[in-house]
């Protein structure tokens, strides 16, 4: 095969990660040392906003604690239900910590696209984003996850830009429809109690389940 994206990697970026992942014993390992590597330089951008690879693992390192101490073990799963926000890969390297295994959901599926998942992933947390937690409240399978939690779109985007960014979407342009899941944690509360919270890093091998990813559904269930 002619691999002809190899032309678009920027200088330095090699096109055979083999090495480096044998050299660690799991993805956690490689995370760590990227982000003790490029501790200040800027790990990611979103609306405006920068996070750099340490703020981006103590927020993952607060999480993961916070997962621990709610019963994850290794091999439990967590469901993501996101679009591309800061959250979403905070919660991927905190769920990865904690030894627990990615499940991506569709933040578009309906309420039986997800009972249907949720039956199958047996996940014990859910992480999902405001905009879509009316259909998570539809669902008939969340009353069986232990834990959920729900954060708006700009709770870590930082200074005035966070609460500002969340007070558009719900009352400005009305992205956020109603919704009520009694026993939900918001994310920034999870966050604050993970900083308090001990952590004891699981051990993890190349062997260990990463992620369970489901297929789009389209022509039918994932």
């Amino acid at each position: 095969m002619n691999r002809i994206w190899l032309k678009s990697y920027p200088a330095g970026v090699p096109d055979d990660i083999t090495d480096v992942a044998q050299a660690h014993a799991s993805i956690v390992e490689v995370l760590d040392a990227s982000c003790q590597r490029h501790a200040h330089q800027y790990a990611y951008q979103s609306m405006g906003a920068a996070l750099t690879y340490d703020e981006f693992e103590h927020h993952a390192r607060n999480l993961a604690a916070w997962f621990q101490h709610q019963g994850v073990k290794k091999g439990d799963r967590v469901v993501l239900i996101m679009p591309n926000l800061f959250q979403y890969p905070i919660a991927i390297y905190a769920v990865l910590r904690a030894g627990g295994v990615v499940v991506n959901a569709n933040p578009l599926s309906t309420a039986a696209e997800l009972d249907h998942l949720l039956e199958d992933a047996q996940p014990r947390v859910i992480v999902i984003a405001e905009n879509f937690a009316h259909t998570l409240q539809d669902s008939a399978r969340h009353h069986d996850v232990p834990h959920i939690i729900v954060t708006g779109i700009g709770d870590l985007l930082g200074g005035l830009k966070g609460p500002f960014t969340n007070f558009v979407a719900r009352h400005v342009k009305r992205m956020v429809p109603a919704w009520s899941i009694p026993h939900a944690t918001p994310l920034r509360q999870a966050l604050h109690q993970g900083r308090n919270l001990s952590f004891t890093a699981p051990a993890l091998a190349h062997q260990d389940m990463a992620c369970l990813q489901y297929t789009g559904g389209t022509t039918g269930r994932p």
